[in-house]
This record gives C-alpha cells, structure tokens and sequence, in this order.
C-alpha cells in the first residue's frame, strides 16, 4: 500500500497547508486533499497508482493551480 507514503511524501512538500485522508472506498486509490486556509472549498483528487516518483510532481502541480485560482493562500 503505496497510500502511506505518498501521503508522507506530500506532506514534507506542503507542510501544514493540506491534511491528507485515506479514501473511504478503497485502501490506496483515493485521497481527499483539505487546505487549512481554503474559504469554504473543498477539493477532491483521486490518484490511481501513481508512482512515488512523480506523486510530489503532481501535488505541487495542483497546489500551483489551486494558488493560482486564490483557493491556497499563503
């Protein structure tokens, strides 16, 4: 179960901006992504067997967008 570490993974790139949850209908396919400092948004993301190595890549791709729309700020 790669879930664990992706998370992990994404939480050293973002610090404390996102809180990661385990999907609740499969053990490794969904997380949902919360920003602390979003106003009333919440976003969905679901990651199928993304590789580790480009797991990071992704994550502050979309944290790129999310700032680039005003729904991350820091």
């Amino acid at each position: 179960d790669l879930s664990p570490k992706m998370g992990e993974e994404a939480k050293k790139i973002l610090g404390d901006k996102f809180i990661f949850y385990e999907g609740d209908y499969t053990k490794d396919s969904l997380w949902q992504t919360m920003s602390k400092k979003f106003q009333g948004v919440l976003a969905f993301y679901t990651f199928h067997w993304i590789p580790l190595n480009n797991y990071s890549a992704i994550i502050q791709h979309i944290h790129k967008i999310l700032k680039d729309r005003g729904w991350v700020m820091d």
